[in-house]
C-alpha cells in the first residue's frame, strides 16, 4: 500500500474537455436524484470535507532527538472528519468509527519514522533512524503516505493514484464495510493512519450496509473529490469473501447515452488475503470535471460472481461543482 509523494495528476486533460448540459436524463433516472439530495451532498461536503481544512498546521516535533511530536485535538478532529465525509458519502455509517489514543500514538511514532528516513516501507527493520517497534507496527497496518502534511494525507490516501496503488488498497481499508477503529499521526511531510484491526473480516456486517461501496459514490458528489481511479466493492458476511470480479465487465456512459473510454486496471478474486471489501477498479476517459452545469454518468457492471451468483448492477454518479 505504498504512496509515492509524487502524485501525477491528470486534472489538466480532463479540464480541457468540453462540457454540455445534462438535458437528456436517462429513463432509468434513480429517485434519490432529489434537489434535496443535492443539498445534502453539498452541505456535506461544506460542513465535513471544507471544515476539515486545517490552518497554518504546525508539527512539534524533530527528526534531531527522535521526538514524535503531539497532534492537537483540533488537527485529531479535523482528521477524522474528513474520514467521516468520506465514509458517509459512499453511504457508510460512521458508528463506532473512531480514533483510539494507542493507535495515534503508534501511528505518530510511525509518521516521525518516515519523515526521518525519508522513504516509505510497511516493514521498516530496526536499523532505521527514529525506530520503534510501536512505529513499525503502525506501518504493517497502516496507510502510509510521504510529502504531505495533516488532514491532507486522507484525501491522498482516498485518490489512491500511482502504479503501486492499482488496487486502490488505502481507499478500500478506509471505507471498508467493517472498519472499526483508526489511528492518525502525522508530521509536516508525512502520515500514517491505522486501519487494520484482527478479527473484522469475521465479524457481521453492519445492519446499515449498503449493498455496494463505490467511489465515486453514487448520487451527487463535488467535483473535487472524483479522482481519476473509480471502484465498486461489494460487502459480504463469509470469509474469504465470496465476490469474484475476474469476468466481469464494466461500461459507463454520459447522460446523452454516449459510451466512456475506460480501462480497468484491478478485479478481486476470492482469496483468504484481502485488502477490505473485494473490488474492480478502473480509470475512465474524458470525466468532465469543470462544468457549471451537472454532470452525470451511469456505471454498469455485469457478471459479478457473488456467493456462487451472477449478479449485475448499474449506479448513477452525478458530478456538481457547488
Amino acid at each position: 500500500m505504498k504512496l509515492s509523494n509524487l502524485v501525477i495528476m491528470f486534472y489538466i486533460t480532463l479540464l480541457m474537455v468540453s462540457c454540455s448540459k445534462n438535458d437528456d436524463a436517462t429513463k432509468t433516472e434513480q429517485k434519490i436524484e432529489t434537489p434535496n439530495a443535492r443539498q445534502q451532498a453539498i452541505n456535506d461536503y461544506q460542513n465535513m470535507f471544507v471544515a476539515a481544512k486545517v490552518n497554518n498546521f504546525t508539527w512539534n516535533g524533530n527528526t534531531s532527538n527522535c521526538t514524535s511530536g503531539t497532534l492537537s485535538k483540533e488537527v485529531l478532529d479535523k482528521a477524522l472528519l474528513r474520514l467521516h465525509y468520506f465514509r458517509k458519502a459512499a453511504g457508510l455509517s460512521n458508528n463506532g468509527i473512531v480514533f483510539l489514543n494507542d493507535l495515534n500514538n503508534k501511528s505518530q511514532q510511525n509518521a516521525l519514522m518516515i519523515k526521518a528516513n525519508n522513504k516509505l516501507d510497511h516493514f521498516p527493520t530496526s536499523d532505521w533512524k527514529c525506530y520503534t517497534a510501536e512505529g513499525a507496527e503502525a506501518a504493517r497496518y497502516g496507510n502510509i503516505a510521504f510529502g504531505l502534511s495533516d488532514v491532507d494525507n486522507i484525501d491522498l490516501w482516498i485518490e489512491d493514484e500511482g502504479s503501486n496503488n492499482k488496487e486502490v488498497g488505502h481507499r478500500r481499508w478506509m471505507l471498508f464495510s467493517k472498519a472499526t477503529n483508526f489511528g492518525f499521526g502525522c508530521t509536516n511531510s508525512s502520515g500514517t493512519l491505522w486501519v487494520i484491526n484482527s478479527g473484522a473480516s469475521k465479524i457481521p456486517l453492519p445492519a446499515s450496509t449498503p449493498k455496494f461501496i463505490a467511489w465515486p459514490p453514487a448520487n451527487f458528489i463535488p467535483s473535487a473529490v472524483v479522482y481519476p481511479r473509480w471502484s465498486f466493492s461489494i460487502p459480504v458476511s463469509s470469509y474469504p469473501f465470496q465476490v469474484d470480479f475476474s469476468k466481469a465487465t464494466v461500461s459507463m456512459t454520459d447522460a446523452a447515452g454516449i459510451a466512456i473510454p475506460l480501462l480497468i486496471e484491478y478485479a478481486n478474486t476470492i482469496q483468504s488475503i484481502y485488502v477490505g471489501d473485494n473490488a474492480i477498479v478502473w480509470r475512465p476517459s474524458g470525466i468532465k470535471l469543470n462544468c457549471k452545469e451537472d454532470q452525470k454518468y451511469k456505471v454498469n457492471i455485469s457478471n459479478v460472481m457473488v456467493e456462487g451468483n451472477p449478479k449485475n448492477y448499474w449506479y448513477e454518479v452525478t458530478i456538481i461543482n457547488p
